[in-house]
């Protein structure tokens, strides 16, 4: 059974966020992830803005906090950055973090094949 808070079926959100450090390298990182087929995936990658546009400290003012930085939770569910292709420290929580909720799955929704590696967010700042 999933960790205390994990995606139940234990599968990303399908998504990451990655900053780039002005317009110009976001411009090139969207051209260059368009329909990348990452191996092992059935489908090619979709790239796009998000929305709303956020910097970088906005989305770590919205996750520093958050229940998925929560101690019992698997790092491999939680946002990390990168600075110069390095995984940098996320910054610590301003407050305390409550512990995630718990959802229980019925039978008929428990996954077959869990994967052992499936982020729900990855927030991420790379530079080419």
């Amino acid at each position: 059974s999933p960790p205390p808070g994990a995606s139940p079926r234990r599968r990303g959100l399908g998504y990451a966020l990655v900053g780039a450090c002005s317009a110009d390298e976001a411009q090139e990182m969207l051209q260059r992830l368009e329909g990348l087929m990452p191996t092992g995936s059935a489908e090619a990658w979709q790239a796009s803005w998000s929305e709303p546009s956020r910097s970088i400290e906005e989305h770590v003012d919205r996750y520093r906090n958050s229940p998925v930085m929560h101690p019992s939770m698997p790092d491999e569910y939680k946002p990390v950055l990168f600075a110069g292709g390095k995984r940098q420290p996320f910054p610590a929580p301003t407050k305390a973090i409550r512990p995630p909720r718990i959802r229980h799955l019925k039978p008929s929704e428990q996954p077959e094949h869990p994967s052992p590696m499936a982020p729900l967010l990855t927030a991420a700042a790379l530079a080419f």
